[in-house]
């Protein structure tokens, strides 16, 4: 199955996020915890909230190269869609 476009919001995902939210406030000092959250918010097409949660991810481990290149997909794919919503005249989902 090809995904294309955000994952449609269900009270299933919403309940699911809420105990993600209360699983990353119990383990806060775990950055790999906050990286994954931030990827399920950029495949939802949240890409402002995933980038705050990838600087916490980065602020626990600044080294980390990887959370630094998922942060940076983030940030380019976020523009890009800006500009193409831009470009066709579509409305911003953010």
């Amino acid at each position: 199955m090809v995904m294309t476009g955000p994952i449609q919001e269900s009270k299933e995902l919403r309940e699911e996020t809420t105990k993600l939210e209360k699983l990353l406030e119990e383990y806060s000092n775990v950055p790999e915890a906050f990286n994954l959250y931030a990827q399920i918010l950029s495949e939802q097409e949240n890409y402002e909230k995933a980038e705050r949660f990838y600087k916490i991810a980065m602020e626990n481990d600044p080294n980390n190269a990887a959370l630094l290149v998922q942060r940076a997909l983030n940030i380019m794919t976020w523009k890009v869609i800006i500009a193409l919503k831009k470009i066709f005249h579509l409305k911003e989902s953010n």
